[in-house]
C-alpha cells in the first residue's frame, strides 16, 4: 500500500502540473468549479490501475528461438488472466530475449510471432523460460491474406474494397501536430469536394462546411455531423432561438467541441447512395466522426500538451490625423461646402477649446490599439487498456486560447468516457458518455441587430484617427477614463463609439454546455444474424450573455441603452434511438459471395425551450445581472419559448460483391418529419449503386504494376425539410393593448399545408486507381446534383397583411468533379517520402425559377450597392454592377461618345450645337460627371450611366478547391506540411470601397493620398498615375457606385501548416518508466499568395462575398508534448 500511495502521489502530481502549474486565467466561475472537481475526479481515476498494479510483481526472463535455435525478433509475450484480460506485455530484443513483470505466476503466458503457433505457458515457480515456436501448418507462402479495411455506414460495415459510393476517409494520423480547437479548421483543404472556409481569426470562430457545393438557396447547406454513430443535436432552444442549420461559422463551431485529440478518423459520405442511411438528415453530406477506444493492452496513460503564440496579421495603413483632416477639407470643398470650425470643432485643432484641441488632436491606430498577441494552451490526458472482455478509454482536456483582437477568446473543459463490454459470446454492451463546456468570448457590435454579428476591426478601421483613446482633462493631461462621445462628426451611438473602450468594457460570452451519452445493445442470435439497438441523448445549453456599459457608450445615464444587460438560455433534449438487423450470410466459396444486409428503424425527438431577459439603466458597471433593478422603471423584458419536432425513418439497405468484381448496392428508406403538414408528411428516397473491379478480371492479372482498378456509380434521392417547426399550423400573436380588457390577436403566418420535401437527385461516377505496389492511390468523382422545389422565401403583396412566405420556389444544380492522389514515391527501412493532392470543381446553376420568387435585390441608383440577380443558368450568388474605367481627367473627357466613337453634341438655348456631358441616371436623377469624378463604361453609348449599363460582374464561389502536401519521415523524425488553396471566386472588398470612397467624415486608406486634385490638359492624360482614385467629394457625386473597382479576385494559396516531430527511441525511454515521448514545432498560416489587397481573401461564405474585414488568421507557433506511460 506504501507503494501504491506513492503512485498515486506522482498522479496528483502529474494533474497538478498539467492544469494548474501554468497559469491560466479564467473568468466563468461554473468553468472553475468544473476544473476542480474533474481534476479530483481524474485524479482518482488514474490511480486505480497503478493501485491495482501496486501489488509484488515478478520477474519473468527467457528467450524465444524456433525449431532450428534462431532467435525470434520482436516476438510478442503477453500475461493474461483467467478471464483474458491482458496485464503486461514484453516483446524480444536482437537476441530473442524477453523479461516481463508478472502480476501473478498463475496467470498464463501467451507467446507469438508472425508465421508460427501460438504458445501458452503458466509459469508458476519457473523464473527463466526458454521457448521453442513452431512454423504454422499454414505458412504465409501458402496463403494470400489481403488486408480488407471496413467503413462503418450508419451500421453498414463494408469492406473498403466494396464501397461503390461517394466516400472519403482521413485517419488523424495524417494530421499529427495541427494545432485547432476544432477538427474542422485542421481539414481545411485535405478532403477532395469537402469546401471549408473561415470568417474570422478570432478564437471560437468556427468555419463554414460545404460538401459538393450549395443545394439550397435560403435553407441548410450543412452537412450533418455524426459522432460514433449519433447525429449531433442541430437546434438548441425553441423554434424561434438557436438552429445550426442556419447558424453563422461562430454558432456552428460549437457543434463541433470536439478536441482533435479524442478522434480517430472521419469519413465523409458525399453521393446520395451513402448519405441515404441518414436520410434527410444526411441530404448535405454527412460528416462521420470516430472517436478514440480501448484496446487489448495493460493500462497506458497519454499526457498531451501544447502551447501557441498567436501573433497578429499587419493591417492596412490608414491616414494619419493630419492628413484624414486634410482630406476632409479638401471634399467639403470639392462638394461646393465650407469647413465651419464652429460647427465641426473636432477639426479645428483650436488650443482655446482644450476639450476639443486635446482629444481631437491625436494620431491613433484605432485598429492597432484592438490588437495584440494571443496566447494558447492545451492540456490533454487520457486511459486506455482493456482484455478480451473489457476495453475501455477515458479522456479529459482544458484548452484556453485568447485572441488577437482584445476581448476575444475561448475555453473549453470536455471529457469523455469510451466502454466496450463482452457480456457473453452473443451479447455485448457499449457506452459512451462525452461532456463539454466551453466559452467564448467576442466583442459586442452595437450596430448590428443582435449585437454579435460582426466585427470591431470594421469600426477601427473608418474611425476619425485624430480622437483620443484616453480622456484629456482640459489641462492637457491624460486620464485612464475612456474618450467616449455619445455623437461627434462621424455620428451618434449606435454608429458612433470608442472601439477599444467597446473591446475591454462591454462583455459578449456565449456558453454551451453538452452530454452526450450512448448507449448499446448488439446480439448475435448467430454468425450470421445481428441486432443492434443504439439510443443516443443528446442534452445542450446554449447560454449567451451581453452587457453594455456606459463607460463603452457614452450614453446618457437614463437611457435605455445605458448599462444594458442581456441574459438568454437556449436548452434542448433529444432522443434518437438506431434498431439494425444485420444479415451477413455465409457462403461456401467467400471469394465468389459476399452479402450484407441492413434493416433499421430510426426515432428521433426533440425539445427545446428558450428564456431569456434583459435590462437596461442598472445601477453600477460591476452589476450585470438583468435581473437587478433599474435605475429607471419600467425597463427591459422577458421571454421565453418552446418547440419539439420528431422524425421517424424506416430503411433496408443491402450490398451484395459477386467474384470480388461486381459489387451492388441498394437502398430504399421513408422519412417523416413533423415539419410538414399531413399531406407531405412523408416521403420515399432509393438509392443504387454499383462498383465494376476490372483488376480482377483474368486479362489484367499480366499488368503488375495495376494493383486496383475500378469504376463506380451511383443514383439516388434526398429530401431536405424546412427549418421550421409548425409551418402548417396558423399561427398567431397577442397586440401590445387590449380594449376593455379584451386581449386582440392577429395571424401571425400562413398555415403551409402544401409545402413538401425539397428533393435532390444525385448522379455519380467515379474511378479507383491503385498501382505500383500500393504506392498511388488515385481517385476521380464526377457527380450531378439536381434540388428540385427548394424550399424558400417569397415576397407577397402587402394587402395580404403579411411581408413574405415560405414555398417549394426554385431548381438548382451542381455540377463538378474530384480528383486525389496519394503516393509514396520513397520508402526504404529509414526513409519514407509521401505526397498527397486534391482538387474540386463544383459549380451551381438555377435552372429553374419560380413565378413567385424574387429575381432581384439591391440598387444600382446609389452608391456602395450591388445588384444581386437570380438568372436561369448562371450561377446562384452571382452580382451585377457597373464597370469602373478610371478617372475623369479633364472637361473633355465627361463628353459623351456615340457608338461610332464620336462627340454627342445636341442644339443648345443659344441655338449653337453643345457637346453633351455624361450624366447618372438621366432624368431621375441627371447627375453631370466632373473632372476628377469616378468614369464608367458606357455600355450602350446613349451619355447615362444607369440600369441599361449594369453587367455580370462575378460571383462568390470558387471554380476549383484543394490542397497539397509532402510528409518526409527519417527514422524517428518527421516533417509534414500543407498546402491549401481557392481559385476562381470573386470578393466584394468592401472595406476597400469604404475607405477609399472619400464621402463622409470617415478615415479612408493610405491609397487615397492618390486621389485626383487637380486636372490634366488635354494631351497630357498620360501623365496621370494609374492608380489614380477619383476626387474627395462630401456627400455628393457617384464616385463610389457598385462596380468592378472593388471586386476582386479572391484566389489564394496559403501555407497551412508545417510540422517538425520528433519520437525518442524506445530504448532511451523505456529505463524511465515511459512507452512514448514526442515532441513537435508547428507553424500554421505561414504564408498566403494572392493578388487580394484585402487583408486576407478568405472571406464567410455566409457573407455572400463580401469582405468587411473581419479579424484575420493569425501566425500561430506551437510547441507540442506528448508522453506515454
Amino acid at each position: 500500500m506504501k507503494r501504491a500511495f506513492i503512485q498515486m502521489l506522482k498522479i496528483k502530481d502529474l494533474v497538478q502540473c498539467g492544469f494548474h502549474a501554468t497559469t491560466i486565467k479564467i473568468n466563468n466561475e461554473r468553468m472553475k468549479n468544473s476544473i476542480k472537481i474533474y481534476c479530483f475526479v481524474l485524479g482518482l481515476l488514474l490511480s486505480l490501475p497503478l493501485v491495482s498494479q501496486a501489488q509484488t510483481k515478478t520477474i519473468i526472463s527467457g528467450k524465444i528461438r524456433d525449431v532450428n535455435g534462431e532467435a525470434l525478433i520482436g516476438a510478442t509475450v503477453i500475461e493474461r488472466d483467467k478471464d483474458n484480460r491482458t496485464l503486461a506485455s514484453a516483446i524480444t530484443d536482437i537476441d530473442g530475449n524477453f523479461t516481463i513483470n508478472m502480476t501473478n505466476t498463475n496467470n498464463s503466458l501467451v507467446f507469438r510471432y508472425v508465421g508460427f503457433q501460438e504458445k501458452i505457458i503458466v509459469p508458476r515457480t519457473q523464473r527463466v523460460i526458454t521457448v521453442v515456436l513452431e512454423d504454422s501448418n499454414k505458412t504465409l507462402d501458402e496463403v494470400v491474406i489481403t488486408a480488407k479495411v471496413q467503413n462503418s455506414l450508419g451500421g453498414l460495415n463494408i469492406d473498403e474494397r466494396d464501397l461503390s459510393m461517394a466516400v472519403s476517409k482521413i485517419s488523424m494520423d495524417e494530421l499529427e501536430g495541427v494545432h485547432t480547437s476544432s477538427i474542422d479548421d485542421a481539414l481545411q483543404g485535405r478532403m477532395a469536394g469537402v469546401d471549408i472556409v473561415g470568417g474570422t481569426g478570432n478564437p471560437g470562430g468556427g468555419m463554414a462546411i460545404r460538401v459538393r457545393g450549395l443545394t439550397s438557396l435560403n435553407g441548410n447547406n450543412e452537412p450533418l455531423i455524426v459522432v460514433d454513430g449519433i447525429p449531433l443535436e442541430t437546434k438548441i432552444g425553441s423554434s424561434s432561438s438557436f438552429d445550426f442549420a442556419t447558424a453563422t461559422e461562430e454558432e456552428f463551431s460549437q457543434m463541433l467541441n470536439i478536441p482533435p485529440s479524442d478522434i480517430q478518423d472521419i469519413v465523409v459520405l458525399k453521393d446520395a447512395a451513402a448519405s441515404a442511411i441518414y436520410g434527410s438528415r444526411g441530404a448535405n453530406g454527412v460528416l462521420m466522426i470516430t472517436t478514440k477506444r480501448g484496446s487489448i493492452s495493460p493500462p497506458k496513460i497519454d499526457v498531451q500538451t501544447t502551447f501557441t503564440l498567436n501573433a497578429p496579421r499587419p493591417t492596412l495603413p490608414t491616414l494619419s490625423g493630419y492628413e484624414y483632416v486634410t482630406l476632409v477639407n479638401e471634399a467639403m470643398f470639392n462638394a461646393g461646402k465650407v469647413l465651419n470650425t464652429a460647427t465641426y470643432p473636432e477639426l479645428a485643432y483650436d488650443p482655446n477649446n482644450p476639450e476639443y484641441y486635446y482629444n481631437y488632436s491625436n494620431n491613433t491606430d484605432w485598429v492597432g490599439a484592438l490588437t495584440k498577441n494571443g496566447y494558447a494552451q492545451d492540456y490533454n490526458i487520457s486511459l486506455s487498456g482493456g482484455s478480451k472482455k473489457v476495453r475501455y478509454r477515458f479522456s479529459a482536456g482544458y484548452w484556453d486560447e485568447t485572441g488577437t483582437s482584445i476581448g476575444t477568446g475561448f475555453q473549453r473543459l470536455n471529457t469523455r468516457a469510451n466502454l466496450n463490454y463482452t457480456v457473453s459470446d452473443k451479447l455485448r454492451f457499449v457506452a459512451d458518455i462525452a461532456y463539454s463546456n466551453s466559452t467564448t468570448q467576442s466583442n459586442f457590435i452595437p450596430e448590428a441587430s443582435n449585437n454579435m454579428s460582426g466585427d470591431l476591426w470594421s469600426k477601427a478601421y473608418i474611425k476619425m484617427p485624430n480622437q483620443s483613446i484616453y480622456y484629456y482633462n482640459v489641462y492637457g493631461e491624460l486620464t485612464s477614463q475612456y474618450f467616449t462621445p455619445y455623437s461627434n462628426i462621424q455620428g451618434k451611438y449606435p454608429n458612433v463609439y470608442n472601439p477599444v473602450a467597446m473591446a475591454n468594457d462591454s462583455r459578449v460570452d456565449k456558453g454551451s454546455v453538452s452530454a452526450l451519452p450512448k448507449f448499446s445493445l448488439i446480439y448475435d442470435f448467430n454468425p450470421q444474424l445481428q441486432f443492434s439497438f443504439d439510443i443516443g441523448l443528446s442534452i445542450n445549453n446554449n447560454k449567451t450573455q451581453l452587457y453594455l456599459p456606459q463607460t463603452a457608450s457614452g450614453l446618457e445615464w437614463n437611457n435605455s441603452s445605458t448599462n444594458w444587460a442581456s441574459d438568454r438560455d437556449d436548452d434542448s433534449f433529444t432522443v434518437q434511438t438506431y434498431s439494425k438487423l444485420r444479415w451477413i450470410p455465409t457462403f461456401k466459396d467467400k471469394n465468389k459471395h459476399r452479402l450484407i444486409g441492413l434493416l433499421g428503424l430510426n426515432t428521433y425527438d426533440s425539445r427545446g425551450s428558450s428564456y431569456s431577459e434583459s435590462s437596461s439603466n442598472l445601477p453600477s458597471t460591476m452589476l450585470q445581472d438583468p435581473s437587478i433593478a433599474s435605475r429607471v422603471y419600467p425597463s427591459g423584458s422577458i421571454g421565453a419559448g418552446f418547440s419539439q419536432s420528431r422524425q421517424l425513418s424506416l430503411y433496408a439497405n443491402l450490398n451484395y460483391t459477386f467474384m470480388d468484381r461486381y459489387i451492388i448496392y441498394g437502398s430504399i428508406r421513408t422519412d417523416g418529419d413533423s415539419k410538414f403538414g399531413k399531406n407531405y408528411r412523408y416521403g420515399i428516397f432509393p438509392a443504387i449503386s454499383g462498383r465494376y473491379r476490372i483488376s480482377g478480371e483474368s486479362f489484367m492479372k499480366e499488368i503488375k504494376w495495376i494493383n486496383e482498378l475500378s469504376l463506380r456509380a451511383s443514383w439516388g434521392l434526398n429530401g431536405n425539410p424546412p427549418n421550421s417547426n409548425y409551418m402548417y399550423y396558423s399561427k398567431y400573436n397577442n397586440y401590445d393593448w387590449n380594449y376593455l380588457g379584451n386581449t386582440a390577436t392577429y395571424p401571425a403566418s400562413i398555415s403551409l399545408d402544401n409545402l413538401h420535401w425539397e428533393v435532390s437527385t444525385q448522379k455519380n461516377i467515379g474511378l479507383n486507381f491503385e498501382g505500383f505496389d500500393n504506392r498511388v492511390n488515385m481517385e476521380f468523382e464526377y457527380y450531378i446534383k439536381t434540388t428540385v422545389d427548394g424550399i424558400g422565401t417569397s415576397a407577397l403583396p402587402s394587402t395580404s397583411g403579411f411581408y413574405n412566405t415560405t414555398m417549394n420556389l426554385n431548381t438548382v444544380e451542381n455540377r463538378g468533379w474530384e480528383f486525389n492522389i496519394q503516393s509514396t514515391p520513397y520508402r526504404n527501412k529509414s526513409w519514407k517520402v509521401d505526397l498527397s493532392f486534391n482538387v474540386s470543381r463544383s459549380q451551381n446553376y438555377l435552372r429553374k425559377l419560380s413565378e413567385y420568387a424574387g429575381t432581384e435585390s439591391g440598387t444600382w441608383q446609389a452608391n456602395g450597392s450591388y445588384l444581386i440577380r437570380n438568372v436561369l443558368n448562371q450561377p446562384y450568388g452571382s452580382f451585377y454592377g457597373y464597370m469602373y474605367n478610371g478617372v475623369y481627367l479633364n472637361q473633355n473627357q465627361t463628353i459623351a461618345i456615340d457608338k461610332k466613337g464620336n462627340p454627342i453634341y445636341t442644339m443648345g438655348q443659344t441655338g449653337e450645337m453643345e457637346p453633351v456631358y455624361m450624366r447618372f441616371n438621366y432624368p431621375s436623377i441627371g447627375y453631370i460627371f466632373q473632372p476628377g469624378d469616378a468614369r464608367y463604361v458606357d455600355v450602350n453609348k446613349d451619355g447615362n450611366i444607369n440600369l441599361q449599363d449594369v453587367v455580370y460582374l462575378g460571383d462568390y464561389n470558387p471554380l476549383f478547391t484543394g490542397g497539397f502536401g509532402p510528409s518526409i519521415r527519417f527514422k524517428n523524425f518527421s516533417l509534414t506540411g500543407w498546402f491549401h488553396f481557392r481559385y476562381g471566386n470573386d470578393v466584394i472588398n468592401m472595406t476597400r470601397m469604404n475607405m477609399e470612397k472619400m464621402y463622409s467624415f470617415d478615415n479612408q486608406s493610405k491609397a487615397v493620398l492618390k486621389r485626383f486634385r487637380t486636372p490634366f490638359e488635354p494631351g497630357f492624360e498620360d501623365q496621370a498615375p494609374a492608380d489614380l482614385l477619383p476626387r474627395a467629394l462630401y456627400a455628393a457625386g457617384y464616385n463610389w457606385l457598385g462596380s468592378d473597382r472593388f471586386v476582386e479576385d479572391g484566389s489564394f494559396l496559403r501555407w497551412k501548416t508545417v510540422t517538425a516531430k520528433y519520437n525518442m527511441p524506445k530504448k532511451l525511454i523505456k529505463g524511465i518508466g515511459l512507452q512514448d515521448l514526442n515532441l513537435w514545432l508547428t507553424m500554421q498560416n505561414l504564408y498566403t499568395w494572392t493578388n487580394y489587397t484585402g487583408q486576407d481573401p478568405e472571406v464567410s461564405l455566409s457573407s455572400n462575398g463580401r469582405d468587411y474585414s473581419r479579424t484575420p488568421r493569425p501566425y500561430q507557433f506551437t510547441m507540442g508534448l506528448k508522453i506515454g506511460f
